[in-house]
């Protein structure tokens, strides 16, 4: 018989043994029952995968050790501690998701359009391209707005915004919602809201929901460069030419 099966063979047996063994058995038997649990816990904790999630995002880590640490203090009610590291996690997550990058993007010296504010390249007066980071649904819609909103702050004399969708690769009912009222506000004030990279999966949720129908689908295009052409071809060469988003123009030091 193996050792681990003879442990809780002497365990089991304490309640009719109780009387008739010494008072130590059952508190040998107990330790040594502990023993056997600690030495399986310990196989469990990975000190290095929690130094390695502690590196690479500090709130995960945190969430982690917390966890950890409440596995502790409610023992044996495990349950609780578990309960807590889920409501824990999906608040970060919340959290983060709430406020993604957005970056406005102009034509860099490789010839490819980045970050202007981090390559410190200049931006177009009337043509802003944007690129939203991350999915858009209930949590982030707000923000969406606001940015798209503080950018017609920003350039009185803008005329196009171009929704870079390559990041977006979800959106919920209240983000088309919300992309059809940005719209029309955008339209009231004169400048057209155009779509380029816009995955297949939202493409189709777009469509599901009426909004392509609604803006009509000559406003989605397959890449940058192709609504960068058709907006040209309505501004004219002579704009092309000079435009931050056809010729890199870097930011005065």
């Amino acid at each position: 018989m193996e050792a681990g099966e003879q442990i809780i063979l002497r365990c089991t047996c304490i309640g009719g043994l109780k009387d008739r063994r010494p008072i130590g058995f059952a508190g040998q038997c107990q330790a040594t029952l502990a023993a056997v649990i600690m030495m399986a816990v310990i196989g469990l904790v990975n000190i290095r995968a929690l130094r390695r999630t502690w590196k690479v995002e500090r709130n995960d880590g945190f969430v982690a050790i917390l966890t950890f640490v409440l596995t502790l203090a409610f023992a044996p009610h495990l349950e609780y501690a578990i309960i807590i590291g889920v409501m824990l996690s999906l608040g970060m997550f919340l959290y983060r998701t709430m406020s993604p990058r957005v970056a406005e993007l102009s034509r860099h010296s490789d010839g490819s359009l980045r970050d202007a504010r981090g390559y410190s390249l200049q931006t177009c007066k009337e043509i802003s391209l944007l690129r939203f980071e991350g999915s858009l649904y209930f949590a982030n819609i707000s923000y969406f707005e606001d940015q798209v909103m503080h950018t017609l702050v920003e350039k009185p004399d803008l005329r196009y915004i171009i929704v870079d969708g390559v990041s977006i690769n979800n959106i919920d009912s209240s983000g088309v919602e919300m992309l059809e009222s940005v719209t029309q506000r955008l339209h009231d004030a004169g400048v057209q809201m155009l779509f380029s990279r816009v995955k297949q999966q939202v493409m189709g949720i777009l469509k599901g929901g009426g909004f392509v129908e609604h803006v009509g689908e000559e406003r989605f295009f397959r890449n940058n460069n192709v609504a960068l052409d058709a907006i040209y071809e309505i501004l004219g060469s002579e704009h092309a030419a000079d435009c931050p988003l056809n010729t890199v123009c870097k930011l005065e030091q």
